[in-house]
């Protein structure tokens, strides 16, 4: 583990001065099939994403996985909570195949805390087409305060699901890469890179990694894994994002 002094100097090279050690953090949930392709009158998934202590003046990015070119499904974001700013912007794969999924990429800015610590929530929703009630649901808390450590929760996954998680890529500019951790038996893995439509020279990307559920070996299962940035030449994780899933029967 890197020192505090050292995390800070590296920090400091980044020249980030909004953002703690790029803490981008996102969720997206789909089933085996099409992701949005939802049983009719099932509940709403909820994944929980967790942001720990954040400061006045930085950032939490929540990357959703859209499939709204070939299904109609959309994300809709809740009123945005006094203290908070929201910005939106597409990311797209390199491959742009017709019905492609994208990336809807929400920033969500701490502006204010008007006392020790605050707390928000907010919550961003997909919506099929013709339809008020969501299919799925995410939420983003965050914690306003000075210290504290970024964490990802997932539950009511089953055998066959999906766990899209976007982390916003800055390696073209600083180096710094997200390296997962070794995937877990009874998960799968993979990546792809997504980019905003106009690309200028160090503008940031979306790394997105889909955590398939393989197996569940037992009637609940528990699967933890990290993501860890990692400055140019070491190994020591400057950020590290854990996301944690747990794999139930499913739902009648």
């Amino acid at each position: 583990m890197q020192s505090s002094s050292s995390r800070k100097t590296a920090y400091q090279r980044l020249n980030m001065h909004l953002m703690v050690g790029l803490a981008i953090l996102t969720l997206a949930m789909g089933f085996l099939a099409t992701a949005p392709a939802r049983a009719a009158g099932a509940q709403p998934h909820v994944t929980d994403i967790w942001h720990g202590n954040l400061k006045v003046g930085q950032e939490l990015f929540v990357g959703l996985l859209d499939h709204s070119a070939s299904t109609g499904y959309h994300w809709v974001a809740d009123p945005v909570p006094d203290g908070l700013t929201l910005s939106e912007e597409m990311y797209y794969p390199e491959t742009q195949a017709p019905g492609a999924p994208a990336v809807r990429g929400y920033t969500i800015k701490v502006t204010s805390c008007p006392q020790v610590s605050c707390y928000y929530e907010m919550h961003f929703r997909e919506i099929p087409p013709g339809s008020a009630t969501p299919v799925s649901v995410v939420d983003a808390h965050l914690t306003v305060a000075p210290k504290g450590h970024p964490e990802i929760i997932s539950s009511h996954l089953e055998v066959g699901q999906t766990l899209f998680v976007g982390l916003l890529d800055r390696s073209a500019s600083t180096g710094y890469h997200w390296s997962p951790d070794p995937i877990p038996a009874g998960l799968k893995l993979s990546g792809e890179m997504y980019y905003p439509k106009t690309v200028m020279p160090g503008t940031p990307a979306v790394r997105g990694f889909t955590i398939k559920v393989a197996s569940c070996q037992t009637k609940i299962c528990s699967y933890a894994m990290n993501f860890n940035l990692v400055p140019p030449g070491q190994t020591a994780a400057f950020q590290v994002v854990e996301v944690k899933m747990v794999v139930e029967p499913p739902t009648s």
